[in-house]
Protein backbone atom coordinates (compact mmCIF):
# COMPACT_ATOMS: atom_id res chain seq x y z
CA UNK A 1 0.00 0.00 0.00
CA UNK A 2 1.07 3.43 -1.11
CA UNK A 3 1.70 6.31 1.39
CA UNK A 4 -0.89 9.32 0.60
CA UNK A 5 0.53 12.25 -0.53
CA UNK A 6 0.60 14.03 3.23
CA UNK A 7 2.69 16.79 3.58
CA UNK A 8 6.08 16.21 5.32
CA UNK A 9 4.68 19.03 8.42
CA UNK A 10 1.86 16.46 9.14
CA UNK A 11 3.99 13.55 9.32
CA UNK A 12 6.24 14.79 11.74
CA UNK A 13 3.05 16.03 13.78
CA UNK A 14 2.44 12.52 14.03
CA UNK A 15 5.42 11.46 15.15
CA UNK A 16 5.93 13.73 17.73
CA UNK A 17 2.23 12.89 18.99
CA UNK A 18 3.06 9.21 19.08
CA UNK A 19 6.09 9.78 20.50
CA UNK A 20 4.68 12.15 23.71
CA UNK A 21 2.42 9.13 24.24
CA UNK A 22 4.17 5.88 23.79
CA UNK A 23 7.56 7.50 24.18
CA UNK A 24 9.03 5.68 21.00
CA UNK A 25 8.22 6.91 17.09
CA UNK A 26 11.02 5.07 15.22
CA UNK A 27 14.76 6.10 14.77
CA UNK A 28 13.72 8.33 12.30
CA UNK A 29 10.33 9.45 10.14
CA UNK A 30 11.16 7.06 7.72
CA UNK A 31 10.78 4.39 10.61
CA UNK A 32 7.52 5.75 11.67
CA UNK A 33 6.21 5.90 7.69
CA UNK A 34 7.08 2.09 7.61
CA UNK A 35 5.49 1.66 10.66
CA UNK A 36 2.39 3.24 9.50
CA UNK A 37 2.38 1.69 6.87
CA UNK A 38 2.44 -1.70 8.07
CA UNK A 39 0.15 -1.50 10.35
CA UNK A 40 -2.78 -0.70 7.76
CA UNK A 41 -1.28 -3.20 5.20
CA UNK A 42 -1.73 -6.18 8.33
CA UNK A 43 -5.63 -6.24 8.14
CA UNK A 44 -5.11 -6.41 11.99
CA UNK A 45 -8.75 -6.04 12.93
CA UNK A 46 -8.51 -2.50 15.88
CA UNK A 47 -12.51 -3.66 16.07
CA UNK A 48 -14.95 -5.55 15.69
CA UNK A 49 -14.88 -6.37 12.11
CA UNK A 50 -13.09 -3.06 11.22
CA UNK A 51 -9.55 -2.43 9.07
CA UNK A 52 -7.56 0.62 9.97
CA UNK A 53 -6.98 2.43 6.25
CA UNK A 54 -4.03 4.31 6.39
CA UNK A 55 -5.93 7.82 6.71
CA UNK A 56 -7.77 6.87 9.36
CA UNK A 57 -4.24 6.13 11.56
CA UNK A 58 -3.18 9.56 10.70
CA UNK A 59 -6.60 11.16 11.28
CA UNK A 60 -6.78 9.55 14.48
CA UNK A 61 -3.33 10.55 15.50
CA UNK A 62 -3.33 14.47 14.58
CA UNK A 63 -7.19 14.56 15.96
CA UNK A 64 -5.95 13.58 19.59
CA UNK A 65 -5.97 16.87 21.74
CA UNK A 66 -2.81 17.85 24.05
CA UNK A 67 -4.63 16.52 27.19
CA UNK A 68 -6.42 13.23 25.27
CA UNK A 69 -5.03 9.75 24.89
CA UNK A 70 -4.50 7.66 21.94
CA UNK A 71 -6.95 4.78 21.35
CA UNK A 72 -5.45 2.52 23.25
CA UNK A 73 -6.13 0.15 20.57
CA UNK A 74 -3.57 2.00 18.29
CA UNK A 75 -1.12 2.39 20.99
CA UNK A 76 -1.30 -1.75 21.48
CA UNK A 77 -0.76 -2.22 17.72
CA UNK A 78 1.15 0.82 16.93
CA UNK A 79 4.22 0.24 19.81
CA UNK A 80 5.52 -3.23 18.87
CA UNK A 81 5.97 -2.33 15.39
CA UNK A 82 8.62 0.63 16.18
CA UNK A 83 10.48 -1.10 18.45
CA UNK A 84 12.74 -4.42 18.29
CA UNK A 85 11.37 -6.87 20.19
CA UNK A 86 14.03 -9.86 19.51
CA UNK A 87 15.38 -11.52 22.47
CA UNK A 88 16.66 -14.83 23.99
CA UNK A 89 17.01 -16.32 27.12
CA UNK A 90 20.64 -15.53 28.93
CA UNK A 91 20.96 -12.74 26.57
CA UNK A 92 23.68 -11.33 28.45
CA UNK A 93 24.37 -14.00 31.36
CA UNK A 94 26.37 -11.52 33.51
CA UNK A 95 23.15 -9.12 34.21
CA UNK A 96 21.15 -11.82 35.85
CA UNK A 97 24.63 -12.75 37.63
CA UNK A 98 24.61 -9.67 39.19
CA UNK A 99 20.88 -9.70 39.59
CA UNK A 100 21.01 -12.77 41.58
CA UNK A 101 24.11 -11.14 44.02
CA UNK A 102 22.22 -7.94 44.37
CA UNK A 103 18.62 -9.39 45.45
CA UNK A 104 20.85 -12.42 47.70
CA UNK A 105 21.81 -8.97 49.19
CA UNK A 106 18.45 -7.60 50.25
CA UNK A 107 17.19 -10.67 50.77
CA UNK A 108 19.74 -11.16 53.77
CA UNK A 109 19.50 -7.26 55.23
CA UNK A 110 15.75 -7.52 54.84
CA UNK A 111 14.21 -7.12 58.05
CA UNK A 112 10.90 -8.87 57.51
CA UNK A 113 10.62 -12.04 56.28
CA UNK A 114 7.19 -12.47 57.25
CA UNK A 115 6.31 -10.73 53.68
CA UNK A 116 5.47 -13.63 50.98
CA UNK A 117 7.36 -11.98 48.63
CA UNK A 118 9.84 -10.14 50.57
CA UNK A 119 12.01 -9.54 47.45
CA UNK A 120 9.88 -7.60 44.46
CA UNK A 121 11.79 -7.23 40.83
CA UNK A 122 10.23 -5.79 37.61
CA UNK A 123 11.41 -5.75 34.04
CA UNK A 124 10.58 -3.29 32.09
CA UNK A 125 10.03 -3.85 28.56
CA UNK A 126 10.05 -7.10 28.89
CA UNK A 127 9.35 -8.49 25.47
CA UNK A 128 8.08 -11.74 25.39
CA UNK A 129 9.35 -12.80 28.55
CA UNK A 130 12.86 -14.60 27.92
CA UNK A 131 14.45 -12.23 30.50
CA UNK A 132 12.34 -12.21 33.20
CA UNK A 133 12.24 -16.39 33.02
CA UNK A 134 15.86 -16.49 33.00
CA UNK A 135 16.06 -14.35 36.19
CA UNK A 136 13.57 -16.55 37.79
CA UNK A 137 15.88 -19.50 36.76
CA UNK A 138 18.97 -17.78 37.88
CA UNK A 139 17.12 -17.12 41.01
CA UNK A 140 15.80 -20.79 41.88
CA UNK A 141 19.55 -22.15 40.96
CA UNK A 142 20.38 -19.80 43.94
CA UNK A 143 18.35 -21.48 46.89
CA UNK A 144 15.94 -18.91 46.60
CA UNK A 145 12.18 -20.20 46.35
CA UNK A 146 9.33 -19.03 44.63
CA UNK A 147 7.73 -17.73 47.33
CA UNK A 148 9.97 -15.32 48.61
CA UNK A 149 10.71 -13.42 45.11
CA UNK A 150 7.52 -11.87 42.84
CA UNK A 151 8.87 -10.99 39.11
CA UNK A 152 6.72 -7.77 37.36
CA UNK A 153 7.24 -8.38 33.39
CA UNK A 154 5.60 -5.52 31.74
CA UNK A 155 5.52 -4.44 28.09
CA UNK A 156 3.66 -2.29 25.36
CA UNK A 157 3.18 -5.45 22.73
CA UNK A 158 -0.31 -7.74 23.28
CA UNK A 159 1.34 -10.37 21.19
CA UNK A 160 4.96 -10.20 22.91
CA UNK A 161 2.71 -10.59 26.47
CA UNK A 162 0.89 -13.28 25.15
CA UNK A 163 4.02 -15.56 24.25
CA UNK A 164 4.60 -14.81 27.65
CA UNK A 165 2.08 -15.74 29.47
CA UNK A 166 1.44 -18.54 27.13
CA UNK A 167 5.33 -19.73 28.13
CA UNK A 168 6.05 -21.36 24.86
CA UNK A 169 9.07 -20.75 23.10
CA UNK A 170 10.96 -22.45 20.53
CA UNK A 171 14.58 -23.47 20.19
CA UNK A 172 15.81 -20.46 18.91
CA UNK A 173 14.71 -18.55 21.95
CA UNK A 174 17.37 -21.14 23.80
CA UNK A 175 19.76 -20.74 21.26
CA UNK A 176 22.05 -19.31 23.98
CA UNK A 177 22.64 -21.93 26.12
CA UNK A 178 23.66 -24.45 23.94
CA UNK A 179 26.75 -22.37 23.40
CA UNK A 180 27.72 -22.41 27.24
CA UNK A 181 27.82 -25.88 29.23
CA UNK A 182 27.06 -23.93 32.36
CA UNK A 183 23.59 -23.57 31.41
CA UNK A 184 23.33 -27.19 28.99
CA UNK A 185 20.94 -28.76 32.11
CA UNK A 186 19.08 -25.76 33.16
CA UNK A 187 16.68 -27.48 29.57
CA UNK A 188 16.15 -30.65 31.89
CA UNK A 189 15.36 -28.55 35.10
CA UNK A 190 13.16 -25.93 34.14
CA UNK A 191 12.03 -26.41 30.04
CA UNK A 192 10.22 -29.74 28.75
CA UNK A 193 9.15 -30.29 25.30
CA UNK A 194 5.73 -29.59 24.77
CA UNK A 195 3.44 -32.51 24.51
CA UNK A 196 1.33 -31.83 21.73
CA UNK A 197 4.10 -30.47 18.98
CA UNK A 198 4.78 -32.92 16.86
CA UNK A 199 7.92 -31.16 15.36
CA UNK A 200 9.84 -31.18 18.62
CA UNK A 201 10.81 -27.36 18.32
CA UNK A 202 8.48 -25.88 21.00
CA UNK A 203 9.67 -26.05 24.64
CA UNK A 204 7.82 -24.96 27.81
CA UNK A 205 8.59 -23.24 31.19
CA UNK A 206 8.07 -25.19 33.92
CA UNK A 207 5.08 -24.27 36.48
CA UNK A 208 7.51 -23.77 39.00
CA UNK A 209 9.02 -20.69 37.06
CA UNK A 210 5.28 -19.50 36.06
CA UNK A 211 4.57 -18.99 39.77
CA UNK A 212 7.60 -16.35 40.17
CA UNK A 213 6.28 -14.27 37.13
CA UNK A 214 3.22 -11.95 36.42
CA UNK A 215 3.13 -10.10 33.13
CA UNK A 216 1.27 -6.93 32.33
CA UNK A 217 0.34 -4.00 29.80
CA UNK A 218 2.32 -1.08 30.85
CA UNK A 219 2.95 2.05 29.22
CA UNK A 220 6.15 3.13 30.60
CA UNK A 221 5.47 6.63 29.02
CA UNK A 222 1.89 6.88 31.19
CA UNK A 223 3.62 7.82 34.37
CA UNK A 224 6.07 10.31 34.03
CA UNK A 225 6.03 13.59 34.82
CA UNK A 226 3.98 16.07 37.17
CA UNK A 227 1.17 15.44 35.17
CA UNK A 228 0.65 11.52 35.32
CA UNK A 229 -1.71 9.90 33.20
CA UNK A 230 -1.87 6.74 35.42
CA UNK A 231 -0.63 5.87 39.25
CA UNK A 232 -0.57 2.28 39.67
CA UNK A 233 0.42 0.23 42.31
CA UNK A 234 2.00 -2.08 40.54
CA UNK A 235 4.93 0.40 39.90
CA UNK A 236 5.90 0.85 43.46
CA UNK A 237 8.47 -0.70 46.13
CA UNK A 238 10.70 -2.98 43.79
CA UNK A 239 14.43 -4.06 45.72
CA UNK A 240 15.34 -4.52 41.39
CA UNK A 241 14.43 -3.14 38.57
CA UNK A 242 15.88 -4.09 35.09
CA UNK A 243 14.79 -1.67 32.19
CA UNK A 244 17.43 -2.65 29.53
CA UNK A 245 17.85 -1.47 25.51
CA UNK A 246 14.39 0.38 26.77
CA UNK A 247 15.26 4.21 26.66
CA UNK A 248 16.96 4.00 23.25
CA UNK A 249 13.97 4.22 21.50
CA UNK A 250 12.85 7.50 23.70
CA UNK A 251 13.88 10.81 22.94
CA UNK A 252 16.31 12.18 25.90
CA UNK A 253 13.78 13.78 27.73
CA UNK A 254 11.63 11.10 27.90
CA UNK A 255 14.73 9.17 29.06
CA UNK A 256 15.23 11.19 32.01
CA UNK A 257 11.33 11.37 32.96
CA UNK A 258 11.29 7.69 32.72
CA UNK A 259 14.85 7.04 34.97
CA UNK A 260 13.05 9.47 37.13
CA UNK A 261 9.34 7.76 37.25
CA UNK A 262 11.45 4.17 38.02
CA UNK A 263 13.76 5.75 40.52
CA UNK A 264 10.85 6.60 42.62
CA UNK A 265 9.60 2.83 42.30
CA UNK A 266 12.59 1.82 43.71
CA UNK A 267 12.56 0.55 47.52
CA UNK A 268 15.68 2.64 49.44
CA UNK A 269 18.91 0.62 48.91
CA UNK A 270 17.47 -1.29 45.64
CA UNK A 271 18.87 -0.87 42.01
CA UNK A 272 18.40 -0.01 38.72
CA UNK A 273 19.77 -1.91 35.77
CA UNK A 274 19.87 -0.39 32.16
CA UNK A 275 21.95 -1.00 29.19
CA UNK A 276 24.81 0.89 28.06
CA UNK A 277 22.41 2.12 24.62
CA UNK A 278 19.99 3.20 26.91
CA UNK A 279 21.85 6.33 27.92
CA UNK A 280 24.76 7.02 25.74
CA UNK A 281 26.36 9.09 28.16
CA UNK A 282 25.17 7.91 31.36
CA UNK A 283 22.62 9.68 33.60
CA UNK A 284 23.97 13.09 34.80
CA UNK A 285 25.01 13.97 38.05
CA UNK A 286 22.85 16.48 39.05
CA UNK A 287 20.03 13.93 37.90
CA UNK A 288 21.81 11.49 40.06
CA UNK A 289 21.41 14.15 43.30
CA UNK A 290 18.06 14.89 42.21
CA UNK A 291 16.97 11.17 42.31
CA UNK A 292 18.74 10.10 45.13
CA UNK A 293 20.30 7.81 42.74
CA UNK A 294 24.14 6.61 43.10
CA UNK A 295 26.12 4.62 39.94
CA UNK A 296 27.93 1.35 41.54
CA UNK A 297 30.25 1.12 38.58
CA UNK A 298 28.65 -2.20 37.69
CA UNK A 299 27.68 -3.91 34.38
CA UNK A 300 29.81 -1.15 32.18
CA UNK A 301 28.35 2.16 34.61
CA UNK A 302 24.78 0.97 33.69
CA UNK A 303 23.22 0.08 37.76
CA UNK A 304 22.12 3.17 40.04
CA UNK A 305 21.29 2.51 43.41
CA UNK A 306 18.64 4.50 45.52
CA UNK A 307 19.33 6.14 48.74
CA UNK A 308 17.07 7.27 51.46
CA UNK A 309 16.68 11.15 51.31
CA UNK A 310 16.51 11.23 55.10
CA UNK A 311 19.64 13.28 55.85
CA UNK A 312 20.28 16.78 54.62
CA UNK A 313 22.32 20.18 55.21
CA UNK A 314 23.07 23.31 53.33
CA UNK A 315 27.14 22.92 52.93
CA UNK A 316 28.98 26.64 52.63
CA UNK A 317 31.31 24.40 50.63
CA UNK A 318 29.05 24.18 47.76
CA UNK A 319 28.48 27.97 45.58
CA UNK A 320 24.91 26.30 45.02
CA UNK A 321 23.73 26.90 48.20
CA UNK A 322 21.12 24.01 47.77
CA UNK A 323 20.28 21.27 50.00
CA UNK A 324 22.21 18.21 49.14
CA UNK A 325 20.65 15.01 50.16
CA UNK A 326 22.93 12.51 51.92
CA UNK A 327 22.20 8.43 52.23
CA UNK A 328 20.93 7.56 55.81
CA UNK A 329 23.48 6.52 58.52
CA UNK A 330 21.58 2.47 57.66
CA UNK A 331 21.97 2.53 54.22
CA UNK A 332 25.96 3.57 54.29
CA UNK A 333 26.65 0.96 56.97
CA UNK A 334 24.03 -1.52 54.70
CA UNK A 335 26.09 -0.31 51.92
CA UNK A 336 29.28 -0.99 53.29
CA UNK A 337 28.54 -4.68 53.87
CA UNK A 338 27.76 -5.05 50.34
CA UNK A 339 30.89 -3.88 49.24
CA UNK A 340 33.07 -6.40 51.82
CA UNK A 341 30.73 -8.91 50.14
CA UNK A 342 32.42 -8.40 47.06
CA UNK A 343 35.32 -7.89 48.25
CA UNK A 344 35.64 -4.07 47.81
CA UNK A 345 37.78 -3.02 50.34
CA UNK A 346 37.90 1.18 49.02
CA UNK A 347 34.00 1.22 48.44
CA UNK A 348 33.26 -0.62 51.62
CA UNK A 349 35.70 1.75 53.43
CA UNK A 350 34.30 5.18 51.94
CA UNK A 351 30.87 4.19 53.35
CA UNK A 352 31.84 3.35 56.64
CA UNK A 353 33.68 6.78 56.53
CA UNK A 354 30.44 8.48 55.56
CA UNK A 355 28.31 6.22 58.58
CA UNK A 356 30.67 7.51 61.07
CA UNK A 357 30.48 11.20 59.61
CA UNK A 358 27.23 11.06 60.34
CA UNK A 359 26.94 9.42 63.48
CA UNK A 360 30.43 8.62 65.26
CA UNK A 361 28.64 6.41 67.62
CA UNK A 362 27.61 3.76 65.51
CA UNK A 363 30.73 1.24 67.09
CA UNK A 364 29.83 -1.26 64.35
CA UNK A 365 31.05 0.71 62.05
CA UNK A 366 33.99 1.85 63.95
CA UNK A 367 34.92 -2.08 64.30
CA UNK A 368 34.51 -2.57 60.96
CA UNK A 369 36.41 -0.10 59.63
CA UNK A 370 39.74 -0.26 61.88
CA UNK A 371 39.97 -4.31 60.46
CA UNK A 372 39.46 -2.97 57.30
CA UNK A 373 42.29 -0.15 57.62
CA UNK A 374 44.49 -3.09 58.79
CA UNK A 375 43.57 -5.06 55.73
CA UNK A 376 44.79 -2.37 53.57
CA UNK A 377 47.98 -1.57 55.42
CA UNK A 378 46.65 1.21 57.20
CA UNK A 379 47.84 0.86 60.86
CA UNK A 380 48.01 3.61 62.60
CA UNK A 381 44.65 4.72 61.03
CA UNK A 382 43.11 1.56 62.75
CA UNK A 383 44.92 1.30 66.05
CA UNK A 384 43.94 5.18 66.19
CA UNK A 385 40.20 3.73 65.37
CA UNK A 386 40.06 0.58 68.16
CA UNK A 387 41.87 2.64 71.24
CA UNK A 388 39.36 5.87 70.35
CA UNK A 389 36.37 2.74 70.41
CA UNK A 390 37.67 0.87 73.51
CA UNK A 391 37.47 4.29 75.81
CA UNK A 392 33.58 5.04 74.33
CA UNK A 393 32.91 1.44 74.92
CA UNK A 394 33.83 1.67 78.81
CA UNK A 395 31.34 4.05 79.08
CA UNK A 396 28.16 1.92 78.05
CA UNK A 397 26.54 -0.74 79.73
CA UNK A 398 28.56 -4.18 79.60
CA UNK A 399 25.09 -5.84 78.75
CA UNK A 400 23.63 -3.37 76.24
CA UNK A 401 23.56 -4.15 72.76
CA UNK A 402 24.77 -2.52 69.47
CA UNK A 403 23.06 -0.94 67.02
CA UNK A 404 23.56 -3.16 63.75
CA UNK A 405 25.26 -5.68 65.75
CA UNK A 406 22.38 -8.50 65.71
CA UNK A 407 22.04 -8.94 69.67
CA UNK A 408 26.07 -8.66 70.09
CA UNK A 409 26.49 -6.83 73.51
CA UNK A 410 29.40 -3.78 74.01
CA UNK A 411 30.98 -6.58 76.67
CA UNK A 412 31.58 -9.04 73.39
CA UNK A 413 32.43 -5.93 71.36
CA UNK A 414 35.08 -4.97 73.67
CA UNK A 415 36.56 -8.55 73.52
CA UNK A 416 36.66 -8.55 69.95
CA UNK A 417 38.56 -5.14 70.43
CA UNK A 418 41.17 -6.08 72.64
CA UNK A 419 41.88 -9.59 71.00
CA UNK A 420 42.10 -7.03 67.38
CA UNK A 421 44.99 -4.99 69.34
CA UNK A 422 46.40 -8.07 70.71
CA UNK A 423 46.78 -9.55 67.14
CA UNK A 424 48.78 -6.47 65.66
CA UNK A 425 50.75 -5.79 68.60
Amino acid sequence: MELPKKSLHMLQDARKIVSRHIGVSGKNLEDFVAALTQLASSSVEWQAGETIPLERILSLILGTQPNEQLPIGLVRLLAPLLTNQETYFFREPRVFEFSTKVLLGRRKESLDFSRSPSLKVWCAGCSSGEEAYSLAISLKESGLSSASVSILGTDISDEALLQAVSALYTRRSFRSLGEDSRYEDLLQRYVKPKNDDEAGDVREICESLKSMVLFDFFNLVDFVGEDKRVEREIAQGFDLIICRNVLVYFEQAEQLLVVESLSNSLKPGGYLVLAPTDLVHGLPSEQCTRLNLSPTGDLDGCVYAKFNRTVAYNSPSLSLGSEVVLPSVRELYLQSLKWQDLDLKAEAIESLEKCLALNSDIHMASFLLAGLYFATDRRDSARALLLGLRSKLFTLPLAETLEFGEGLTVDSLLKLVDNLLALED
